[in-house]
């Protein structure tokens, strides 16, 4: 059949422009056709000529030309014609596309959200809807132009959903144990098709390797000089820029484990201009772990009332909108550091809130519903919301993770 979506088990056949070549993960490959269908070798095949014509290639071997057929089948034809030609895809359109096509998006024109089965190429053309846009006038679509034109005139937004969730694994191996129940948990309830975001200062090779049933991932080394940084690293995302093309993007805890669909808080953050916070009920009198002692210092905070922000888990529609936010909150973490030292004023989570209370343009009402703080060991009593954080207590491992572990058993047996 004639592929009409791109697959996340497609990987792109690369045109090299400047020396008129393909490539294959990096190495230079050619063509050459088999019962129907194109095969790449390494090996040189010296006939092979490349014809280019603005965004289409054409493949020769001397007087054929290489077609596919509508039927997904290839043959070689004597005239040149729409068969014959292949599309130049940019690469940053081909992952744009790719998201689109494995995980769904939202059109602005439409004002709804289209699951990646309700759109198809065809004829260098993509539709959806009654919209059908064209590649070839589109070249440039991508993560950050996602303005197109369809009708010639008739402009849309489109805004692939590409999920990302990310992690902090510092100190110990045990920490690694903790991330692989939580990781399960997330893949085997979340209903997204998230790409796990691992920042670690433990041996790469080891993390990669017990994280092989993790397909879609990311593993970023990071070597800081104390706790306090290890702490500090969730804001260093925005440092990262191979990670602008994820929307939205949730960070998380590791002492977490989903009991429910994260489905809906995917879209919901993935629309929302704001950074979605998570915030703790009863905690009236213990200010100074949110902030309270930068609140009180400062002259201009006009509405001093405590935010009570947990900084274990957040959601944002992606890096951009957070930049400022998080290197404002890291130069307030590394001056409260220098001032207190390994005091809890100096911790992430207070830090975060003043940063939040003075610059920050938040949501604090959608994110609490998929959360549930401090659950109870009575497993019945845990609402299947999405995500149960075992928060408190920094660095504790061996109470946690006994409990996580027997909560994801009764989550098994049910």
């Amino acid at each position: 059949m004639q592929a009409t979506s791109i697959q996340s088990c497609f990987i792109p056949l690369l045109f090299d422009s400047h020396h008129s070549c393909l490539k294959l993960q990096q190495e230079e490959v050619c063509l050459y056709i088999k019962k129907g269908r194109i095969f790449t070798a390494s090996r040189d095949m010296s006939y092979l000529q490349i014809h280019k014509e603005g965004q289409f290639i054409f493949l020769s071997n001397g007087p054929t030309y290489i077609s596919s057929d509508p039927n997904g089948t290839v043959d070689l034809k004597h005239n040149r014609e729409n068969w014959e030609k292949f599309f130049l895809l940019p690469y940053d359109g081909f992952v744009f596309l790719k998201a689109m096509m494995e995980n769904g998006f939202y059109s602005r024109s439409l004002g709804q959200f289209f699951n990646a089965t309700e759109c198809m190429l065809e004829k260098f053309h993509v539709r959806y809807a009654d919209i059908s846009f064209s590649l070839e006038q589109n070249a440039h679509i991508s993560f950050r132009d996602n303005t197109i034109l369809y009708d010639n005139i008739s402009i849309e937004q489109i805004t692939a959903l590409n999920p990302a969730i990310y992690f902090s694994i510092f100190g110990k191996r045990e920490f690694l144990d903790m991330f692989i129940l939580c990781a399960h948990s997330i893949m085997k309830r979340s209903g997204v098709n998230f790409t796990f975001i691992i920042i670690t200062d433990l041996d790469i090779d080891e993390v990669i390797e017990a994280t092989t049933f993790i397909i879609k991932k990311k593993v970023i080394p990071a070597h800081f000089l104390s706790k306090m940084e290890y702490l500090y690293a969730r804001f260093t995302i925005t440092r990262l820029d191979s990670l602008s093309s994820y929307q939205p993007v949730i960070y998380s805890d590791i002492d977490v484990i989903c009991n429910a669909s994260l489905k809906s808080l995917v879209v919901k953050t993935l629309l929302n201009d704001s950074i979605l916070v998570n915030t703790e009920q009863g905690k009236e009198g213990q200010d100074i772990w949110f902030g309270k002692a930068f609140i009180c210092t400062d002259p201009h905070v006009n509405d001093r009332n405590t935010l009570f922000v947990n900084s274990g888990i957040f959601c944002f529609n992606n890096i951009q909108s957070v930049t400022s936010l998080f290197q404002t909150t890291l130069r307030i973490c590394h001056a409260a550091y220098r001032k207190w030292g390994h005091d809890l004023k100096a911790y992430d989570q207070p830090c975060f809130n003043y940063a939040l209370k003075k610059i920050g343009r938040f949501n604090l009402t959608d994110l609490p519903a998929y959360i549930i703080n401090f659950p109870d060991s009575d497993f019945n009593a845990i609402e299947p919301r999405g995500l149960a954080h075992f928060c408190g207590g920094v660095g504790i491992f061996s109470s946690k993770y006994n409990l996580m572990s027997e909560y994801s058993k009764y989550l098994e047996s049910l």
